[in-house]
């Protein structure tokens, strides 16, 4: 057994004979319990342990393929509901999933040149997130996500900040889709005439 005195430093506890078993005991529980939770004796378990891990691998790559999926209908559905200010095109997304990795790729498909764009999501329920990606048109004319997602966010209620191309953050508050165009028209107006 060993204990991590300090950073660097572990001291090394041997024990022989009866001493030994309650370590054995305790190591005898982990692999029985372990045995219950997968379904099957303990002389497979690593085995068993292995295609666990193989399923979960495949899962999550057919998870991965089916977001993008969905990413590019709800990226269709928000290109006719897009909003335009001066040259720049702006699609804003309310989702109520707390699904991230969905939010990263429906910009991906919104966010390209050769136009100013800028997608803006709240996504989560009861303390949602923010999340930003202007392009580098958007940039050429003066839009920052960060500085964005930190006025959106003191406007409805949060904190939030970042880089010129991505800015992100944690809402207090729930807004709908009508509410956060209208904050975001008000800030993006206001960057851009600054």
């Amino acid at each position: 057994r060993t204990e991590r005195i300090q950073e660097g430093v572990e001291r090394l506890i041997f024990t022989a004979g009866t001493s030994t078993l309650p370590y054995i005991q305790e190591n005898e529980k982990i692999i029985s319990e372990a045995s219950m939770i997968l379904e099957t004796p303990s002389a497979n378990i690593l085995q068993k342990l292995q295609e666990t891990v193989n399923e979960l691998r495949e899962l999550r790559r057919r998870y991965r393929s089916f977001i993008k999926i969905a990413a590019k209908y709800r990226a269709k559905e928000l290109l006719s509901k897009s909003l335009e200010f001066d040259k720049l095109r702006i699609y804003i997304s309310r989702e109520r999933e707390d699904d991230r990795e969905y939010v990263f790729a429906i910009s991906d498909e919104l966010i390209g040149p050769p136009q100013p764009k800028c997608f803006i999501a709240v996504y989560g329920g009861e303390k949602p997130s923010i999340l930003i990606v202007c392009n580098e048109e958007a940039q050429n004319l003066g839009l920052h996500a960060g500085e964005l997602a930190s006025k959106i966010a003191s406007r409805i209620g949060g904190r939030a900040g970042g880089q010129k191309k991505l800015g992100q953050g944690v809402l207090q508050n729930d807004v709908d889709e009508e509410a956060l165009g209208k904050i975001v028209l008000e800030a993006i107006r206001e960057i851009l005439k600054s």
